[in-house]
Parts: C-alpha cells; sequence; structure tokens
C-alpha cells in the first residue's frame, strides 16, 4: 500500500490559502460593519432633525401637522441635551382648554441610552466650532455633524466612512423671516343689521397668557400675542368684510389662533367676549417654507 503524505511545501501553500480566505472574510465582516454604521448615522441625523422640525410631510384632513421641540416650546435647543431631558425654564406640556391647544415640552424628542446621544461611531455630535453642538450658531442656523469613524475633523480623505458628515438646518425652514400679511373677512349672517361695533382680532401663540379680566380693551399683551387688533365695523344683514393686516414679527413654524372678541360686550371673562361661536377660533399652521397669505371667515350668527 502507497501512503502519500503531504510535503512542506504543499502544507505551506494551504496554511496560505487559508490565511487569505480568512483575511478576506475579516475584511468583508469590517467593511459591512462600517456601512451599517454609516447607515445608522444617517438615520440619527434624519432622526435629529425629526425632533426639532417634526416631520414635515405628515398632516392631518389636508392640513400640516405641526410638531417637534421648536413647534412645541417655541425656542430652538441650545444642545442635544434639550431633546433628551427638559430643560430649565421651559415648562412641561400643558393643554389650555379655552384656547384649544397646548404647549411645552412634552420629551424625550429622541430615543437614547444612558440619557445620551451620540453618532454611529460613539462620538457627541459637534458644532460649525468643532465644539459639541451647542444650539443655533450667530446666524441663527442649527448644524451639527458627526466626524466619522476616524473621530477626527476633517481628515477623512477618500474614506467615506471616515469623513466628517454635516447637518445643517436653516433658519428659513422654522422661521418666516420678513412681514406675514393676514387676511380676516367677518360675514354677517346674522337676524340684524350690525353698525359701528367694535370688534377685536386677537392672534396669539399657544403659550400666551391669557389675562383674567377681560373687563378692559387688551391692545397691548406679551409677546406671545402677535397682535391685537381693533376695528370698528357695520355690516348689513348678509354683507362681510375683509380685514387686511400684517404682522411684522419673525413667526415660528408653529400653529397660531385668532379670536374674534366685543370689547365691549359684558362680563370678564374671554367666553363672556366671543362675538363668534368660540369653535370657530381660527387655528392656522405656520409654516415658514410654504407660506401663503393666511385667510380666515368667522361667521356672525344670533
Amino acid at each position: 500500500m502507497n501512503i502519500r503524505f503531504f510535503t512542506l511545501l504543499e502544507l505551506l501553500l494551504v496554511t496560505i490559502i487559508l490565511a487569505l480566505v480568512a483575511s478576506t472574510a475579516m475584511l468583508a465582516i469590517d467593511s459591512g460593519d462600517d456601512q451599517l454604521r454609516y447607515d445608522e448615522n444617517k438615520r440619527r441625523l434624519q432622526e435629529l432633525r425629526l425632533a426639532i422640525l417634526g416631520d414635515e410631510t405628515s398632516s392631518l384632513n389636508n392640513q400640516p401637522i405641526i410638531q417637534g421641540y421648536i413647534a412645541d416650546t417655541g425656542e430652538t435647543p441650545t444642545s442635544v441635551n434639550d431633546l433628551l431631558e427638559k430643560p430649565s425654564g421651559v415648562d412641561f406640556w400643558s393643554y389650555d382648554s379655552i384656547l384649544g391647544f397646548g404647549h411645552g415640552w412634552r420629551g424625550p424628542y429622541l430615543s437614547s441610552w444612558d440619557g445620551e446621544y451620540f453618532d454611529a461611531w460613539g462620538q457627541p455630535y459637534f458644532g460649525e466650532d468643532n465644539s459639541t453642538w451647542n444650539g443655533p450658531e450667530g446666524d441663527g442656523d442649527l448644524f451639527f455633524k458627526s466626524l466619522g469613524k476616524d473621530r477626527t475633523v476633517d481628515s477623512g480623505g477618500e474614506d467615506a466612512y471616515e469623513q466628517d458628515r454635516n447637518y445643517l438646518i436653516r433658519e428659513s425652514r422654522y422661521k418666516s423671516m420678513g412681514p406675514l400679511p393676514f387676511n380676516v373677512q367677518i360675514l354677517n349672517n346674522s337676524v340684524a343689521n350690525i353698525n359701528n361695533t367694535k370688534v377685536q382680532l386677537m392672534i396669539l401663540y399657544p403659550d400666551a397668557q391669557l389675562p383674567s379680566d377681560f373687563s378692559e380693551e387688551f391692545v397691548t399683551l406679551n409677546s406671545k400675542f402677535l397682535s391685537v387688533e381693533e376695528y370698528t365695523i357695520s355690516l348689513l344683514i348678509g354683507e362681510s368684510i375683509n380685514l387686511n393686516f400684517t404682522l411684522n414679527e419673525d413667526l415660528l413654524s408653529r400653529r397660531i389662533r385668532i379670536i374674534l372678541i366685543g370689547p365691549d360686550l359684558t362680563g370678564t371673562s374671554l367666553a363672556d367676549k366671543f362675538i363668534s361661536d368660540e369653535n370657530e377660533m381660527a387655528h392656522i399652521t405656520l409654516l415658514p417654507t410654504n407660506y401663503t397669505i393666511p385667510s380666515y371667515q368667522f361667521e356672525l350668527k344670533d
């Protein structure tokens, strides 16, 4: 019987081949892990955007849904931590049954581990000056970035996994940046003419502090009241009037309320002053990226 043994050269060749196969497998695994982290990093950057601005494509009854940190609090976050824990000076979410909407912090807006939020490479997000991200830059833009696999600023070279990944939310995405015209129509559908009646249009954010006593004419209120416009109107039955005015403030991407009241009506509460049905207090959605002239009709009935 002839028994053939492997030569030393053959054993060496087999060892080399096995090493090459193992090395290739390890490279493939490492590359696959890098790709998974890269994809996860993109997802987390998008999650940051959704936490701040909400989903700008979501709607209900053909109306955009305003949500996210800015819409809830009326402020931009000063750090990633504001999206995880309520910052001091910001109230928890509360609902105002009189106005029909709420405001305040209702996070956490991000899913996190151990109360922190890192990129897929285990590092905090950085700002434009390469310090840990601390909210808006001087021009109001929100800028944050991941340093990538090498965890070093701007040294990625040709390797996509090592390059810094930047994400920018421009101020114009959440602020109107200029005057906004309004158009409000008042329609007299009551059974009597309206003669020289004083009305006030109150336009306010959800976190406006309503006066406890409406026995006076409120022409100046806190800054969350965007405007209080006063008019004297006369309308025949079936007649309408258009009231046109402009808000000159930079308006945040939020919902606002327009209320039509009669300051001379008896009573001291807001409900006592409603001229039209209280359910006709208008919710108007402000989206800076798609502004049109807000328009609303108040129908006066008996």
